[in-house]
C-alpha cells in the first residue's frame, strides 16, 4: 500500500505499573507513539474467528507500515482512535517481508455513562 493511503492517525498505548508512593503500585496508560494508518472494516470473518473475535460490529482492521522501534503485542498494548479505546486482538505481517502489518482491534465496551443534567435557563 502506498503511503498516501495512510490517512488516519492512531495512538499506541501501553499499560504499565508504577509505584504510587504509598508502598503499592498503580496502573497507568503510557503513550508509546502515534502512527499513520489505514482503517477499514473487516472483510474476512473467518480470520476474525481465528483470532478470537466474535462481535464484528465493533471491530476494525488497521493497516500500517511496520516500525522497528515498536514491538506490537496484544498483551499490554492498546490503541486509541477517535476517542475510543481499541483492544488489539491480533497482529499479522501482511506481506511476510516486514513492511506492512495488519492489526485487528475491537472497541472496548463502555461499562457506564454518566448522566448529563440539562442546564436550567
Amino acid at each position: 500500500m502506498r503511503a498516501r493511503h495512510y490517512t488516519k492517525r492512531i495512538d499506541f498505548y501501553q499499560v504499565t505499573s508504577v509505584p504510587d508512593g504509598y508502598g503499592g503500585n498503580t496502573i497507568t496508560e503510557d503513550l508509546i507513539t502515534s502512527s499513520w494508518c489505514n482503517i477499514s472494516t473487516p472483510k474476512n470473518t473467518q480470520r476474525l474467528v481465528d483470532v478470537g473475535v466474535t462481535d464484528i460490529l465493533n471491530t476494525i482492521v488497521i493497516t500500517l507500515r511496520k516500525r522497528n522501534d515498536i514491538n506490537y503485542n496484544a498483551i499490554n498494548q492498546f490503541i486509541k482512535y477517535n476517542g475510543f479505546k481499541y483492544v488489539i486482538q491480533g497482529v499479522i505481517d501482511k506481506d511476510l517481508r516486514g513492511i506492512e502489518i495488519e492489526i485487528t482491534a475491537t472497541r472496548e465496551q463502555t461499562d457506564s455513562v454518566t448522566e448529563i443534567e440539562p442546564i436550567d435557563g
